[in-house]
């Protein structure tokens, strides 16, 4: 078989109708885990590079994301949510679209830290996590202890999941 082309065109006559012979069409992808990519990673907190991430992905079928946190301290975090909400307010035209942050620590055992800094993993702690949430939306995927998980399952604006091999 031929090599089918890699952009679909306008078809004749129609700007708003992609000629897509001989091409493979999916719905666009949702990428719910990413800390960065093409040279930019979230927690800079760098608007033109979460814009060029953004970019990168729309180029890959993505367009939606959640970007994906580090462990870090309060300050920095708190930062990082409110560069990323102005960035979720505005959207990114021509961009996949930034939906909100996956928070990934500093909630975490430490010896299941993986590439997080120990100088930052703390214990579940419910009004830090609350004075980040006002920033912006976040979603939870990491194993946390109980008293945070079932605070959190309690409010229906919130998802959260426990991992394998939790302590």
């Amino acid at each position: 078989h031929p090599e089918p082309p890699s952009t679909a065109r306008a078809a004749e006559g129609d700007d708003n109708l992609l000629d897509a012979a001989g091409m493979l069409v999916i719905p666009g992808l949702v990428d719910i885990h990413i800390h960065a990519c093409a040279g930019h990673d979230f927690c800079d907190a760098d608007p033109a590079g979460i814009s060029a991430m953004a970019r990168y992905l729309a180029h890959r079928g993505v367009t939606s994301f959640l970007v994906t946190s580090m462990a870090l301290d309060e300050s920095r975090l708190s930062h990082i949510f409110q560069v990323g909400n102005q960035i979720i307010q505005s959207g990114l035209p021509g961009c996949a679209q930034m939906r909100g942050i996956h928070m990934e620590g500093p909630f975490f055992a430490v010896a299941k830290k993986g590439a997080q800094s120990a100088e930052y993993i703390i214990d579940p702690d419910v009004s830090l996590y609350q004075r980040l949430e006002q920033l912006v939306k976040l979603y939870l995927q990491t194993p946390l202890r109980c008293r945070l998980v079932l605070r959190l399952a309690a409010n229906e604006q919130h998802c959260a999941t426990l991992g394998d091999g939790w302590q």
